[in-house]
């Protein structure tokens, strides 16, 4: 949401074509950490956690980084 509402404010705009032009510029230190996109649009440095759960306990079994 966070990464949503900063475009729309560097866009000066709430129009979707204009929001979506500036998402596919952004450069934003989230909650989940540093998010950017490429010039296909696919996010840049993605993480990926993969998670087991045991007797009502999760438990991480792989982070894949791209």
């Amino acid at each position: 949401m966070y990464l949503i509402v900063d475009a729309m404010k560097r866009a000066n705009s709430i129009e979707a074509p204009k929001v979506l032009a500036a998402i596919a510029t952004t450069d934003y230190n989230g909650l989940t950490g540093h998010i950017a996109f490429d010039d296909k649009g696919d996010l840049k440095a993605g993480t990926i956690t993969l998670y087991d759960f045991k007797d009502k306990k999760k438990d991480v079994l792989d982070v894949v980084k791209q």
